[in-house]
């Protein structure tokens, strides 16, 4: 979905790991979030800092059942609690879940007595947030108070525990009176009587010792006025997410020279690891927020992700993709003629098409695509291979037979900004679909559908050149549709997309001073929809950071990268990217990618090797990416130097898989478990592949066969480019299974 913004905001979605010690004294600092060791993000509540756009830092805590929205001013003088509940699987007459507007109650305090005198809450000291927001107060009269907030992973609750911890030399006596009070009664869209109540499991009067700490806990449930209420720890719901964020910190462990950088990767991973949520039709993947949270969209959750959740290898992410994935299955299977919907929102999951043809059918061809590869499982390939065939055909028929580009009504802004008939971005989404499906097609056995689908992109490939091609305000790089005649944020799609004919003008349009927004006054990082104006969309700017990645200014893409986590991840708009906190999802696993498939240049080659082309910033010695899932098992991605180039090592399980070296922009295909990869510097012939190849290797070659086998060795000596084809072997075998390389011209 995409709707009209202006400002900037964030939220966060993630559970704790670990509770750091809070330093006794803190340092003036630039940025409002300071990342800690232990994988949190600390504000101290200083009176100073400004608050964000919304009235507050904004966070978005979504279990599998429910989702919180809480607002947390920076100054003092505001409640803090959830500003809204939404819960799952009880429809509103909207189509969305219902959802309560809980402000009102969310910052309920139970009755505390300590000493046997009522207790004031202490003024809000220090805001923690890995997940669980986590709020210090001052320390008074020797006693410590906190509080937390969270969802409950798979029930309808919200939980805000209250803990007193005795810091003194003396016993105190500390009590808390229960409590139970229906809040909100009323319906369902299928007029089921339901009510809404929080209750407080108190504490008779208890000495507590030096040392030691007592808590309680307020919970916010849902439920049918027939059921009983929910049976909940408030212990067990807690731990229920250390797994979770366990995964989030192990699994493509991020380790640079920059500890922004590294915080917001980790927050990208674990929003992306709590987007899962339950339907009718089981779990599903959904962008969150309370305005977003019951429903699946082409763009944010099939489009964006791409091959991200493969690689952090969580079961209830893939799981959640799968599903939704499974739903745009089974609605095209059952409309085979008709263009698949732009999303499935509410419980049941109606498809939703109002917004017209964004270019919906090359979003889930490309998004389906690149997620089985990063998945590496042939069953599920095999399993959603009709809708990638079906995704192809709706492609082909939205060709203009003229032009050769792929036509849609609109783009992912829905009208908000003109696109033309013809659009960049639907033609180049439907590009980077062919050249994934062809890959895929190879890794399960499909040859001849392969060479069809990366024909589709040459032609495709040159249509996007002579159509869209062109010089907009100064810059030779491309015109967004016919007629156009102002940059447009979109531009970055080619580079994304691997077509560099005009990378050095799109990225000099991209970061030019009237397209790329830098506010320092408002914190705010961010490239416009379109130059001089037209509003700030994060996902353009996480789209942006990946094309200068792959178009190899790296230094410029760092340094942009640097600027967009310190502002909009830790900044005051923060701790995640969106201009106006209803869109969870897009900007944290844009971000991801921005890192992965651009930083270290990572892309599935098949089921069993990937290329890979690092690019090492001028001012970093080394990084790495380790635990990632690749090709069927965990590796370890370390980048350094060795004299002016760049040396690429890859381990597992305490082996080295992998290790060479080559100038930056060098592309290293990594055969996991297979034959050595062949390493193709950038603009080197073939013939320099000299090694022995193994037979069954298919070579992506300009498209067509430009040269033979001789003795299990390549002799061609045609640049390896992008495209296909089936190479023979010395024992005259035609080659099925494959392993591609490539560079680029």
């Amino acid at each position: 979905m995409y709707h009209s913004r202006s400002l900037s905001g964030a939220i966060l979605l993630a559970i704790a790991v670990c509770l750091p010690t809070l330093p006794a004294a803190w340092a003036t600092r630039a940025d409002l979030w300071e990342y800690d060791s232990c994988g949190a993000i600390i504000c101290k509540l200083d009176g100073q800092a400004p608050c964000c756009a919304w009235g507050g830092i904004v966070f978005c805590m979504q279990g599998r059942l429910v989702i919180a929205e809480t607002k947390a001013p920076v100054d003092d003088g505001r409640a803090v609690g959830a500003s809204g509940i939404g819960f799952v699987g009880f429809p509103s007459m909207g189509g969305m879940n219902k959802f309560f507007d809980v402000q009102s109650y969310a910052n309920y305090i139970p009755a505390i007595s300590v000493n046997d005198q009522a207790f004031a809450q202490p003024r809000r000291a220090t805001y923690v947030y890995n997940g669980v927001l986590t709020i210090y107060h001052d320390t008074v009269n020797g006693i410590d108070y906190t509080r937390e907030i969270f969802p409950s992973l798979d029930k309808q609750a919200i939980i805000q525990t209250f803990t007193i911890h005795n810091i003194g030399s003396s016993a105190i006596t500390v009590q808390i009176g229960n409590q139970t009070r229906s809040v909100a009664q009323g319906t369902d869209a299928g007029q089921r009587a339901v009510v809404f109540e929080y209750s407080v499991a108190g504490i008779p009067r208890t000495s507590v010792a030096p040392g030691g700490s007592v808590s309680c806990a307020v919970l916010y449930t849902l439920r049918l006025s027939t059921e009983a209420a929910p049976s909940i720890d408030p212990v067990k719901e807690r731990s229920a997410w250390s797994p979770i964020i366990a995964k989030a910190r192990q699994s493509m462990a991020l380790d640079v020279p920059n500890s922004q950088i590294m915080a917001a990767f980790l927050l990208s991973k674990i929003r992306t690891l709590q987007s899962p949520m339950h339907s009718s039709k089981g779990l599903i993947n959904t962008t969150g927020s309370l305005r977003y949270f019951g429903g699946t969209w082409a763009n944010d959750n099939v489009e964006y992700p791409t091959g991200i959740p493969g690689l952090l290898d969580d079961d209830s992410l893939t799981g959640s993709f799968r599903g939704t994935y499974q739903v745009y299955e089974d609605w095209s299977a059952a409309h085979p003629a008709d263009r698949l919907p732009c999303s499935f929102e509410g419980w049941n999951l109606p498809s939703q098409s109002w917004q017209g043809d964004r270019g919906d059918g090359a979003m889930v061809l490309y998004g389906l695509s690149r997620f089985l590869l990063g998945l590496g499982d042939t069953s599920t390939a095999l399993h959603f291979w009709p809708l990638i065939e079906r995704t192809v055909s709706y492609n082909k028929t939205m060709t203009n037979a003229g032009t050769g580009v792929v036509g849609s009504s609109t783009d992912e802004m829905e009208g908000r900004l003109p696109t033309g008939s013809y659009n960049l971005a639907t033609s180049s989404i439907a590009y980077g679909g062919y050249r994934s499906a062809a890959v895929l097609a190879l890794a399960i056995g499909k040859p001849d559908r392969a060479l069809t689908f990366d024909s589709l992109a040459e032609r495709l490939s040159a249509s996007i050149e002579s159509y869209f091609g062109g010089m907009v305000q100064g810059y030779s790089t491309y015109r967004y549709y016919e007629g156009n005649t102002a940059l447009r944020g979109w531009i970055c799609y080619p580079l994304v997309m691997g077509l560099m004919q005009r990378r050095a003008g799109t990225i000099a349009a991209l970061f030019s001073p009237s397209f790329w927004a830098e506010d320092t006054a408002r914190r705010s990082i961010s490239l416009m929809a379109t130059a001089g104006g037209g509003g700030t969309w994060q996902r353009e700017t996480m789209y942006a950071l990946l094309a200068a990645f792959r178009a190899g200014a790296t230094d410029t893409a760092i340094e942009k990268a640097i600027k967009v986590s310190r502002y909009e991840f830790l900044g005051s708009g923060g701790p995640y990217p969106d201009e106006d906190a209803t869109d969870i999802l897009p900007g944290s696993v844009l971000y991801a990618r921005a890192i992965v498939e651009g930083l270290f240049g990572i892309e599935p080659a098949g089921f069993s090797s990937f290329n890979c082309t690092p690019r090492l910033p001028s001012a970093w010695p080394r990084m790495a990416l380790r635990t990632v899932r690749l090709c069927g098992g965990y590796i370890d991605i370390l980048v350094d130097r060795t004299g002016r180039d760049l040396r690429l090592t890859v381990s597992g399980g305490g082996t080295t898989l992998f290790q060479q070296s080559g100038p930056a922009g060098t592309m290293f295909n990594v055969a996991v478990g297979k034959a050595p990869g062949v390493t193709i510097p950038r603009g080197r012939p073939a013939g320099f592949a000299s090694g022995a190849v193994s037979s069954g290797i298919a070579y992506r070659i300009d498209g067509r066969i430009v040269g033979a086998m001789a003795g299990g060795r390549v002799v061609s000596n045609q640049r390896i480019v992008h495209g296909a084809f089936i190479v023979t072997v010395a024992n005259g075998m035609v080659a099925h299974k494959s392993v591609s390389l490539a560079t680029r011209r």
